[in-house]
């Protein structure tokens, strides 16, 4: 997983560019801005949540995951050391790639914007960039996000990282 993004296209812009051109799906990727750390150095406990994660994200029946803590725990450091080793779970179940795209609510209001919003950025970040649904995991802090991509997302992936805070909120 690489550190910067090269030829970045801004996730929302798939639903809203006129354009048919083809996006190479590693310009939506998500960046990672911690180090990835060896796998076997990671604490057990960690380890141990990252397999569990792993379980939730590619279970057949949904591919849905919640991250919760409190402020500055983790969370985003927890979801990058699960992006940084999964290849490691992808060898396991023997798909070839997972595609990790940030959406945050200010992209939500602009895929919103268009004629049949979600289902169309669906379509055309599926058809631009010829993943199949299936390869794509969504992260987000966004409620909005993550409830319209339960909705439309199809077989995509969810990761809703969200602070104790807000779960209890929204529970």
């Amino acid at each position: 997983m690489t550190n910067e993004k090269l030829n970045h296209v801004d996730s929302a812009t798939i639903s809203t560019d006129d354009t048919n051109k083809t996006v190479d799906y590693k310009s939506l990727e998500m960046t990672i801005k911690s180090q990835p750390v060896d796998f076997a150095k990671l604490p057990k406990a960690f380890r141990v949540n990252l397999d569990d994660l792993a379980t939730s994200i590619f279970d057949p029946r949904g591919g849905r995951a919640l991250v919760v803590g409190y402020a500055v725990t983790g969370k985003t450091f927890f979801i990058e050391q699960f992006i940084s080793h999964i290849d490691r779970y992808l060898a396991k179940i023997e798909q070839d790639k997972l595609v990790f795209v940030k959406l945050n609510t200010e992209d939500a209001i602009q895929i919103e914007a268009q004629p049949g919003a979600w289902r169309a950025y669906m379509s055309n970040l599926i058809s631009r960039t010829g993943l199949r649904e299936e390869e794509i995991c969504f992260v987000t802090e966004s409620f909005d996000v993550a409830n319209s991509l339960s909705v439309f997302g199809g077989k995509c992936k969810i990761i809703f990282e969200l602070s104790v805070f807000t779960f209890e909120q929204i529970r």
